[in-house]
């Protein structure tokens, strides 16, 4: 009963917060803006220009996004207590903590975020009541690909390295329109092609998705939310290390017009490199340790070699996305099902992009 009462309390005092946040987002925003000039000399000052700059031109869209992220993960904890059934959605619980703890932008948020983790974890069930109904995932045998299939899986990388000779050194005399328009004709054949190769996997898949959703979702939200406390651990390491606060590759992304960035990170790099990455690298690679290591490395390399100034910075800014990449290999080598890595690669890039995008006019 304490508790209950306890995570009805918290969650009532974050919601509250998060509500006054987006009440005097301006104010919060000069604030932030106040305190990174005054700390300017003791931080990198790529971190410190790039915070202030994000701040100016998406600070209060920043607070507005993680604010509802907050309130909503607390909204779910509030009616699991209401419920009685903490105990039971254990593994919910600690991953709506840790989720409010990254989206809070409050001091009382993060702390009770904080002991809301370590008061859920200490829990132990004890009442049958409390123990969760285990939804298995279906446990589907690698498939040995046919001829045809790899031959297929070729012809689409092959497709897919095509693109990256589409750049503006390539051609220096194109405008930005131009390049964009040549950009958006090949990434809707890729993504074309992509489905017509592997329309009868997603078909098998997704209708398994479907029947088996409850079980795919406890299985992969909380260790989604592990990768993630790990990716912002790695990433911090490399900003201390190279002083970059993000990637070339992320640099190019937010400076390209919202509707192209979206619809290129929401749709066509989830459904296409997942299909490659995951997909086509496992027709070939049947060892599943081999085929998550191959897959993550190569997907994190292919994000900074030819953009960082040096291979050394390359190598280590690479390491964000070879973490990321290797989640989503793990996830598609324990379930054989492309839909889950593909939902979760989904749901990353349209958040980096409402958080990070700074450009919101049509060119």
């Amino acid at each position: 009963m304490k508790k209950k009462i306890y995570f009805i309390t918290s969650a009532i005092i974050q919601i509250i917060l998060a509500a006054t946040i987006l009440l005097s987002v301006d104010q919060i925003v000069q604030s932030v803006l106040d305190l990174y000039t005054q700390m300017q000399a003791y931080i990198p000052e790529t971190l410190s220009e790039r915070i202030i700059t994000m701040m100016q031109n998406n600070g209060g869209k920043i607070l507005v996004i993680t604010s509802f992220i907050n309130i909503a993960a607390n909204i779910a904890i509030l009616i699991l207590a209401i419920k009685d059934k903490l105990l039971k959605y254990k593994g919910y619980v600690i991953s709506l903590s840790i989720a409010s703890f990254i989206s809070g932008t409050h001091t009382i948020t993060s702390l009770l975020s904080i002991v809301n983790f370590i008061v859920i974890l200490c829990c132990k069930r004890k009442n049958p009541e409390d123990f969760p109904i285990k939804k298995e995932i279906p446990k589907i045998e690698y498939e040995k690909s046919s001829i045809k299939e790899k031959v297929l899986g070729i012809v689409l990388v092959i497709l897919y390295f095509s693109q990256f000779l589409i750049r503006r050194s390539f051609f220096p005399d194109l405008s930005i329109q131009a390049l964009l328009g040549i950009m958006l004709v090949v990434y809707l054949i890729l993504l074309i092609v992509t489905i017509l190769i592997f329309k009868d996997k997603y078909k098998k898949d997704f209708k398994l998705y479907k029947e088996n959703s409850k079980a795919y979702f406890s299985f992969v939200v909380p260790r989604f939310v592990i990768m993630y406390i790990i990716f912002i651990a790695i990433s911090l390491i490399c900003l201390l290390i190279t002083k970059q606060a993000v990637s070339t590759n992320q640099e190019n992304l937010e400076k390209l017009p919202l509707w192209f960035s979206f619809l290129s990170a929401a749709f066509y790099a989830p459904v296409v490199e997942e299909a490659i990455f995951r997909g086509v690298f496992r027709r070939f690679i049947k060892n599943k340790v081999v085929f998550i290591a191959v897959s993550g490395i190569v997907f994190g390399l292919l994000h900074t070699l030819g953009l960082e100034e040096n291979i050394t910075k390359a190598l280590i800014m690479s390491l964000p996305y070879i973490t990321m990449g290797t989640f989503f290999a793990y996830i598609y080598a324990k379930t054989e099902n492309i839909i889950p890595s593909t939902l979760c690669h989904m749901f990353n890039n349209i958040y980096v992009v409402l958080i990070t995008s700074s450009t919101f006019f049509i060119i």
